[in-house]
């Protein structure tokens, strides 16, 4: 077999960095104050226990292993990175019910082009002439209808991390459109980059979601 491409190689090496990093922060933090920042709940036999859209993830607290309560979810580096990076830093801080664009966030303007390439963009493409199927992936994700545009659906991620979907669809002025938003307290919880990986890694879920429907 021949070797892996270097730019593979590279992201992997990446991941596995950023995940050891991770781990070690959280080895050295308290439980109970993981669990209060988070919204995560602990078993002394079996751990940490935290909500992610539609199921639970379980994690280890000696090596801060991360599984998935739901053989059919697995957990890939990208989400692995998420889920040590929201249990490390999500804060104690209420959302604020202000809906705002990602370019709005305080530090999101300078990764927008990229986020609106990999989170919105697919989702346009896939969804944006399908309603009735964004609709019941939306719904299969855990998503509550919302008054936004033509249908909008709020998606709680984890728990301090709510997203909401909005899709216009396509008439005879417009084309399809849809804009992902975030609570305005959302950068408390997660990185700036690891915020615009979460709407990607949301929308990739919608779009497998209507895969299999």
């Amino acid at each position: 077999m021949g070797a892996k491409p270097p730019l593979k190689l590279d992201a992997e090496r990446k991941y596995d960095l950023t995940i050891k990093q991770a781990k070690q922060s959280l080895k050295e933090m308290d439980i109970a104050d993981i669990c209060q920042r988070s919204k995560a709940s602990y078993s002394r036999k079996e751990g940490f226990f935290l909500p992610y859209l539609n199921y639970t993830l379980r994690i280890d607290p000696q090596n801060f292993a991360v599984f998935s309560t739901d053989p059919k979810k697995s957990i890939d580096p990208a989400l692995e990175v998420l889920i040590l990076h929201y249990l490390r830093d999500a804060q104690t801080i209420r959302s604020t019910g202000k809906w705002v664009s990602y370019r709005e966030l305080p530090s999101g303007g300078f990764y927008y082009p990229v986020f609106r390439a990999r989170a919105e963009t697919p989702l346009i493409k896939r969804l944006g002439s399908r309603p009735e199927l964004f609709k019941k992936a939306a719904s299969s994700l855990g998503g509550k209808s919302i008054q936004y545009g033509d249908l909008a659906f709020k998606i709680i991620t984890f728990p301090r991390l709510p997203l909401v979907y909005i899709l216009w669809t396509e008439d005879e002025e417009f084309p399809a459109n849809t804009l992902i938003l975030f609570d305005s307290s959302a950068e408390n919880h997660l990185h700036i980059e690891d915020l615009a990986y979460l709407g990607e890694i949301v929308t990739r879920e919608l779009i497998r979601s209507a895969q299999r429907i």
